[in-house]
């Protein structure tokens, strides 16, 4: 594994947090099957996050950099965030997001991802422009 000071000195100046687990859940989705947004929390995920075979900070944190988690094959996974409280949200979606995702496909059935939803998702209307913004209850960050 990169020592987390090379991961540091390569990362954006807005990161402020960087975790690295070797979460069970999470090491079984980093090799033949991909882990994929299949909750809601996990839609960060996407249709997948790079997975880094090479284990030297300046590929993590290149990996990093696009999607703010990448999976180290076979040792879990390294996520970074602006804060510790959005750290702290990401990791537990993302272990969430993993054990859904066992789940779903140990039944054997077709899984439906985020991604599929979204791209079978009629198109949204714009809320009027005189509209207020909602005001979100919580810490800056939003809630989690």
């Amino acid at each position: 594994m990169a020592h987390a000071a090379e991961i540091c000195q390569e990362t954006p100046p807005d990161v402020k947090a960087i975790l690295h687990a070797r979460t069970p859940e999470v090491v079984a989705l980093s090799g033949s099957v991909t882990l994929r947004g299949a909750v809601n929390g996990g839609n960060f995920i996407g249709s997948g996050l790079p997975v880094v075979t090479e284990r030297s900070g300046q590929a993590v944190a290149a990996a990093l950099d696009r999607k703010g988690a990448v999976l180290l094959s076979g040792n879990g996974i390294v996520l970074a965030a602006s804060s510790i409280y959005k750290l702290v949200d990401r990791a537990f979606q993302v272990r969430q997001n993993a054990l859904v995702q066992q789940r779903a496909l140990a039944l054997r059935g077709k899984v439906t991802y985020l991604v599929d939803l979204q791209q079978s998702a009629p198109a949204r209307r714009e809320p009027p422009a005189s509209a207020a913004p909602a005001q979100q209850p919580g810490p800056p960050e939003g809630r989690g």
